[in-house]
């Protein structure tokens, strides 16, 4: 009865207040559509890559090129270009419109592209990108647990933390930070610096961490988030993200 209830409340307030597409603005037949929050046109036309990118110079890495910057700490696997209208505003959705659903494209992005390159997940592990303790609060939850959990369903590698888990089981957050969109370049790392810990090292320790958030920006962040875990005695580190502005 409760399901029916539920249904029946949905369809009911879908009639009243008819979903539309966050980008082109036309009406979404949900039994048509793959998702609830952006038209199958729309989502189409955002291109997906198929190779990975070096984080020091983010030139274009051929099939089966680590780096052209060997020093660096990571591989940067960026599904999108955020300069796409579409996925701009389904981060926009997902971030500041409080909306979770908007993480589906995003999360079936990210799985295609990490597919296209032919990503190797050997000996690997999940990592979501943590959110400020605070910021995670006032939002309800991590976009980046969303995603994170997509792909490691996708790809039935192992999750840390799990859902369900303690936070801080793999990487954490030690203090608040600012926004860093709201900050220049050059105050991003100062903002960053030395924010990240792993709680417990047996979660990353000799393991290939795959790093997950939504966009990649300056670098800032990653880079702060990759020393720690490089510090727990992690191995290969990739950090994927949905779109790279």
């Amino acid at each position: 009865m409760n399901e029916f209830l539920a249904k029946a409340g949905a369809l009911f307030l879908n009639v009243l207040f008819p979903p539309v597409c966050l980008n082109c603005r036309e009406h979404l037949i949900l039994e048509q559509s793959r998702f609830d929050v952006i038209c199958d046109a729309c989502f189409g036309s955002i291109e997906v890559r198929d190779a990975f990118f070096c984080p020091v110079c983010f030139g274009r890495l051929p099939s089966g090129k680590k780096s052209c910057h060997p020093k660096s700490a990571y591989l940067l696997a960026a599904a999108a270009s955020y300069d796409n209208d579409a996925v701009q505003k389904l981060v926009w959705q997902l971030k500041y419109r409080l909306c979770p659903s908007a993480a589906i494209p995003l999360s079936d992005l990210l799985i295609r592209h990490l597919e296209m390159t032919g990503m190797s997940f050997e000996n690997a592990v999940v990592v979501p990108l943590p959110l400020a303790p605070r910021r995670k609060k006032e939002r309800g939850f991590n976009q980046s647990e969303l995603l994170a959990a997509a792909v490691a369903n996708r790809f039935g590698v192992p999750l840390a933390p799990p859902l369900a888990g303690l936070a801080g089981d793999a990487l954490e957050r030690t203090r608040n930070t600012r926004t860093q969109a709201d900050l220049k370049w050059e105050q991003r790392k100062i903002n960053v610096a030395g924010c990240f810990a792993v709680k417990n090292k047996t979660a990353v320790a000799g393991k290939n961490v795959v790093l997950i958030d939504d966009v990649y920006t300056s670098g800032a962040t990653a880079g702060e988030a990759v020393k720690a875990l490089k510090a727990a005695g992690a191995k290969k580190i990739t950090v994927a993200v949905a779109a790279k502005a």
